[in-house]
């Protein structure tokens, strides 16, 4: 490889890198996606994968993730993809083409952070509500 494409090729790497693409497509993924499970079983490992999907008209984010255990211990990989068009714009680290795919990307990475968001307000909230029903129970159980 020429020492042009190379450096062309590790400036689309830095530009994907700086905006974040590949952390909001697993936002996207995980937190708006359809999620499925499954694990295989052999003689000398497990391995349970878990997808995520998101799929909307032209606009497609899949996020797989894999994770074993077996005689030579434990091991995880990921991988994340996203299509425009039925076309592969986006792979992990391995490929970027820029295009208007990234409006949508940013769309559904909104929405995937609102959401997280009201997740993480209502796990606050039910801790709350757990640490004064606790309370009340320890004050009646004194008659306080």
């Amino acid at each position: 490889m020429n020492k042009e494409l190379a450096a062309r090729i590790a400036q689309r790497q830095r530009e994907a890198e700086d905006k974040q693409i590949l952390y909001k497509a697993y936002l996207v993924a995980t937190m708006l996606g359809k999620h499925v499970q499954w694990n295989t079983d052999s003689y000398l490992s497990t391995t349970h994968y878990d997808e995520y999907k998101l799929e909307y008209l032209n606009f497609k984010v899949i996020c797989n993730e894999s994770r074993g255990t077996g005689s030579d211990g434990g091991w995880g990989g990921s991988s994340t993809d996203i299509f425009w068009d039925d076309k592969l714009v986006f792979e992990d680290k391995d490929s970027y083409i820029p295009g208007e795919w990234e409006e949508k990307l940013e769309h559904y990475f909104e929405l995937a952070k609102a959401k997280k968001a009201s997740q993480i307000r209502a796990k606050e909230y039910q801790k709350l509500e757990e640490e004064s029903r606790k309370e009340a129970e320890l004050k009646a159980k004194y008659g306080l």
